[in-house]
């Protein structure tokens, strides 16, 4: 079983213009990585095939719409979708694990 999740990592000591910017506006990245977990063996993890670290260079600007979400449509004409991430590990993760006879992916 290959575990994806993305978890914010903050360094409020440091400035957020040399490391980047978490959502809250603070100094931080967001680290997206995947663990691998024997399927046949309860709990037994076998590693971290593929790591990626995702920063942003400015502050988050908030919605287009004061109290108005993205639509769908809107979000995928974005050149560049920090969701897209999941996609490039778990084919990361399947590179890594040529040959392997099934591999499955649960992310949230």
């Amino acid at each position: 079983m290959a575990l994806h999740d993305t978890t914010p990592c903050s360094f409020p000591n440091l400035d957020p213009k040399e490391i980047g910017y978490l959502n809250t506006g603070k100094a931080g990245f967001y680290l997206h990585l995947c663990l691998l977990l024997d399927g046949m063996s309860w709990r037994r993890p076998l590693g971290v095939p593929n790591a990626e670290i995702v920063t942003r260079s400015q502050r988050s600007k908030g919605r287009a719409k004061k109290g108005k979400k993205r639509s769908g449509s809107e979000t995928a004409a974005l050149k560049d979708r920090e969701f897209d991430r999941l996609w490039r590990c778990m084919e990361a993760t399947e590179d890594a694990l040529d040959g392997c006879e099934r591999v499955i992916h649960i992310a949230d």
